[in-house]
């Protein structure tokens, strides 16, 4: 479960920081 749920926050990161390229600074 934690490995589904690691990849599944990375592709949610990866996908709003595509959309939001504001958001990967806070995140970071």
């Amino acid at each position: 479960m934690s490995c589904r749920g690691a990849g599944a926050a990375v592709v949610l990161v990866r996908h709003r920081s595509r959309l939001l390229p504001t958001t990967t600074a806070e995140s970071t």
